[in-house]
């Protein structure tokens, strides 16, 4: 029987939301002993907006017609959602906080008089949800691209993307770079050099042998830049580092599609990482507002490893809370709409 999903991308997804609580648990629990786990962890961030990419190419210019005036109207809404969404939810955190702390640490002026900042550049220290915002920014450049470029969209992305990426490692020598830009780049990249097709054969021609690149790349990537930074220095290697964190994202990538490819589905550990991966906006969302009010609430109790206890904790509270809501979707009409509506 033909599956009507690309499961393979499921799996994809949901590894990457697990990664994702990985991540916020460490960062939640800041160490000097947490940085070098820490150099693997965060290309998830980057993942996420690469799978943005692929999906862009390989679900909605495949799903639509070139010349469908849907296609682009589609793209635009879905990235005005998730900025409405990032807006709202982090308005709602900042308040949340504002009522715990009473430091100014966190406040509604802070991101009030930041806004030109955050939206523009990206902050990841004073806002949350912070990878909606590129993702909503590639989708409104993909529909731009769809319709002044029809056909040659993706061809064009991919260009785009290779000449901006030598662009940033450019800039890098005399000015910051924008945590947006960086990852706009890496969802373009997605777009153009990505296809389904191509992944896929590439997995039939090479098998394991790919996937074992793959692994030796993302096991050798940390102690690469510690090498790379004890010969050049630290300036040198953060101006050239972006090259070597996209063929991360890339090995990341491939190497969980190729799992997701090769692996039997039929146990509970499997279908609860495509279940969250079929939900994977509502997963990211829920898990960070779970994981800030886990983080508070376990504050004060004695623990043997805060960073294991958040990321259990989270994992749980996550796939119940989808559980929760895949249940009342089915059950109610209106619930599943307005699901649609806020994270489809």
């Amino acid at each position: 029987m033909k599956e009507s999903r690309n499961i393979s991308l499921d799996i994809l997804k949901g590894v990457l939301i697990i990664e994702m609580m990985l991540h916020h648990s460490i960062h939640s629990v800041s160490t000097a002993a947490n940085q070098y786990l820490m150099s693997y962890i965060s290309l998830v961030t980057g993942s996420f907006i690469f799978v943005s990419g692929f999906i862009i190419s390989n679900i909605y210019l495949k799903k639509y017609n070139i010349n469908d005036k849907k296609l682009p109207l589609r793209l635009l809404l879905r990235g005005a959602k998730l900025i409405l969404m990032f807006t709202v939810l982090n308005i709602a955190l900042t308040l949340f906080f504002e009522t715990i702390y009473h430091d100014g640490s966190r406040s509604i002026n802070y991101y009030l008089n930041n806004v030109h900042y955050i939206y523009l550049w990206g902050d990841t220290e004073m806002t949350s949800f912070e990878v909606l915002l590129p993702i909503a920014y590639l989708l409104s450049i993909s529909a731009l691209l769809v319709v002044t470029l029809k056909g040659r969209a993706r061809i064009v992305a991919a260009v785009l993307s290779m000449i901006l990426i030598f662009i940033d490692m450019t800039m890098k020598f005399k000015f910051t770079s924008s945590y947006n830009f960086e990852l706009i780049l890496i969802g373009l990249f997605g777009i153009g050099f990505l296809t389904t097709e191509r992944i896929e054969g590439i997995i039939n021609k090479y098998n394991y042998r790919s996937m074992t690149v793959s692994v030796i790349y993302l096991i050798s990537m940390s102690p690469l830049f510690i090498f790379l930074i004890d010969m050049f220095g630290k300036v040198i290697v953060d101006h050239l580092s972006y090259p070597l964190y996209v063929v991360g994202i890339m090995s990341n990538f491939y190497l969980f599609y190729f799992i997701g490819k090769k692996i039997p589905r039929e146990n509970i550990v499997i279908d609860k990482i495509i279940f969250l991966g079929r939900n994977s906006l509502f997963s990211y969302v829920i898990h960070i507002g779970l994981i800030k009010i886990i983080s508070i609430a376990i504050a004060g109790f004695p623990s043997f490893n805060k960073i294991i206890e958040l990321f259990i904790l989270t994992l749980i509270f996550t796939i119940l809370s989808v559980m929760f809501v895949e249940h009342y979707r089915k059950r109610s009409l209106v619930f599943d709409r307005t699901y649609k509506i806020i994270f489809t």
